[in-house]
């Protein structure tokens, strides 16, 4: 097996237990709200690097659907 696919390997068996450990991001809801009402543009950019469950990107949205 080439790295790569043993990498894939890895992640999608750890995916959701990952998911279900760090997908609550109420701890930071303050912070995330002050980077929503911090970004002046109405549809602003934001770069999404992939690093987690989706969870960071969701609650943005959810704040500002125009990023």
């Amino acid at each position: 097996m080439d790295k790569n696919k043993a990498a894939v390997a890895v992640f999608d068996k750890r995916a959701k237990e990952y998911q279900a450990k760090f997908m609550d991001v109420g701890l930071y809801h303050d912070t995330f709200d002050l980077f929503c009402n911090r970004v002046a543009r109405k549809n602003a950019d934001v770069l999404e690097i992939a690093c987690g469950p989706g969870n960071i990107t969701s609650y943005l949205l959810a704040k500002r659907p125009g990023l």
